[in-house]
């Protein structure tokens, strides 16, 4: 009997260590099938064309059949500067599931297709129903009051806390813990900080308090109860745009001062008076941004229009001395970068990167390709949570699921819709599953960060952490329900102005 027990124990543990491996490797292939899958060519027609000339130059072969196709590309094509994802994510085609797939396709679209749009009757008859679904900025409770706070006092404060922590030097700095609230002057803080740093203010001969006071206001326009794209993230990001530029040696080797105070004025302005929708949400409730800007990048000219007016006020006017060409230079390349940060704009601007700048450091570059390559580090930067360490950058994830979660709520109470990743009520939804972030790491962020990096070696770091992100969410696709994705079905984050955004109290009864 003893003898037969051991038999039966070995057999067991054997058969044990037999199904580990079988699962280990069903795993692995798996993941090996679905990343052949997921080979998306992401190249724009233009970008192909120019890679064939080349091969052609070298004196390569090109077959008939490349050929072929290429032309037919071209002939299709609705942008020559941009991947056909249209067809390669049709739900018979595509490696993700339909969710993913449909957000996709939507978020480089100028206009919102798959939304119904309402006419101006229905927008009348909704009332206020439709302004209320956006948080408000609300300055009494925004940041606390400057007005008594001077110039000095603050940099006495925050100095020297800040260069301790290496503010506009670590690529990976984690601004959730230096300012973990959107009610903080985190952006005043660190624009004050950052252009003390570099010697601007004497180089420049910028008026301090002016630079204050614009800072100031810019910061109150960012507003309270939004997740994700607040005055914190406008902080994160103008303070890893000023890491990126001094890492490269972009700053100072070859960008000049006004160069780099533009750069920092385009980061800290970037989602000025984001209201926690989308382009194609405002443009689909006819909101006055809309109408304002004719559908075209509407958040992004929102913000170019109302901070360049604050740039105007006597007041807030800190580049006031600049001389007349060095100011509409700067407003120039103000205007180009933050239009950058759309995403309908993301592939013909990876694209122009890509074929038009050669290693950075390599030469002198002109006033276009310094335009293009600042444009580039400013949406490396507006994506740098992808960049993180885990911890943090699933932190900025859960504070964008939140935030696509109470779009989706205003969706459902207006009848809309419900935009891709946005409906809390479906498992596995949101942002923060890992299926969806494996789509958006394959399709914007990877391919973004290679093509900084082939360019600029020395941000190598930020593209090795994002692959070790992009593996994290891979291996919580193969969990089943994954790490994150149930627990934020229910949003975390609880916004001031909450009593704004309706399709909420239903859901926590």
């Amino acid at each position: 009997v003893p003898c037969l027990v051991l038999s039966f124990a070995c057999v067991s543990a054997a058969l044990v260590v037999v199904w580990r491996r079988h699962n280990r490797m069903q795993k692995a292939l798996k993941s090996n099938l679905d990343a052949q899958a997921r080979k998306l060519n992401l190249d724009a027609p233009f970008t192909r064309t120019i890679k064939m000339l080349k091969k052609l130059t070298e004196g390569k072969r090109v077959t008939k059949r490349e050929a072929f196709n290429l032309s037919v590309e071209l002939l299709s094509a609705n942008d020559l500067m941009a991947p056909n994802l249209d067809e390669q994510l049709s739900y018979s085609k595509s490696p993700y599931n339909p969710e993913t797939s449909r957000y996709l396709v939507n978020l480089f679209q100028l206009s919102p297709n798959s939304l119904w749009t309402a006419g101006p009757d229905e927008v009348t008859s909704w009332g206020s129903q439709v302004y209320s679904c956006f948080p408000h900025v609300n300055q009494a409770n925004s940041a606390k009051s400057l007005q008594d706070i001077t110039y000095l006092e603050l940099l006495d404060d925050s100095l020297d806390t800040l260069a301790s922590m290496h503010m506009g030097e670590d690529l990976q700095l984690n601004m959730l813990q230096t300012a973990p609230t959107d009610n903080s002057n985190a952006l005043v803080h660190v624009g004050i900080f950052l252009f003390e740093k570099f010697n601007l203010i004497n180089i420049l001969k910028l008026v301090k308090s002016k630079l204050f006071r614009f800072l100031e206001k810019v910061q109150l326009g960012y507003s309270i109860g939004v997740p994700y794209h607040n005055v914190v993230h406008a902080a994160d990001v103008t303070q890893r745009l000023a890491a990126i530029l001094t890492n490269s040696g972009l700053y100072p080797d070859i960008l000049s001062p006004v160069e780099m105070a533009a750069a920092l004025v385009a980061a800290i302005i970037h989602d000025y008076g984001h209201p926690g929708r989308t382009n194609a949400f405002i443009i689909a409730t006819n909101h006055p941004f809309a109408k304002q800007h004719n559908d075209q990048h509407v958040l992004e000219n929102n913000s170019l229009c109302s901070c360049l007016e604050l740039l105007s006020q006597s007041s807030s006017s800190f580049l006031e001395n600049l001389p007349l060409r060095a100011w509409q230079a700067t407003r120039a390349q103000i205007i180009h970068m933050v239009l950058a940060t759309d995403m309908a704009l993301h592939f013909p601007n990876v694209s122009t990167f890509s074929q038009k700048i050669g290693e950075i450091g390599a030469g002198v570059l002109g006033p276009e390709q310094k335009q293009i390559v600042l444009a580039m580090a400013l949406k490396v930067a507006d994506l740098g949570h992808c960049t993180l360490r885990e911890p943090e950058h699933c932190a900025w994830v859960s504070r964008l699921q939140d935030e696509f979660f109470l779009q989706g709520d205003a969706e459902r109470q207006l009848d809309l819709p419900i935009s891709a990743l946005c409906d809390r009520r479906k498992l596995r939804n949101g942002p923060a599953s890992g299926e969806n972030q494996i789509g958006f790491f394959d399709v914007v962020a990877l391919p973004l960060l290679f093509a900084w990096v082939s360019k600029v070696p020395s941000c190598a770091p930020l593209l090795e952490q994002a692959r070790q992100n992009y593996k994290y969410w891979k291996d919580d696709s193969l969990q089943e329900g994954g790490r994150h994705s149930v627990n934020m079905q229910t949003s975390s984050f609880t916004p001031l102005h909450s009593s704004n955004v309706p399709g909420t109290a239903d859901l926590e009864n």
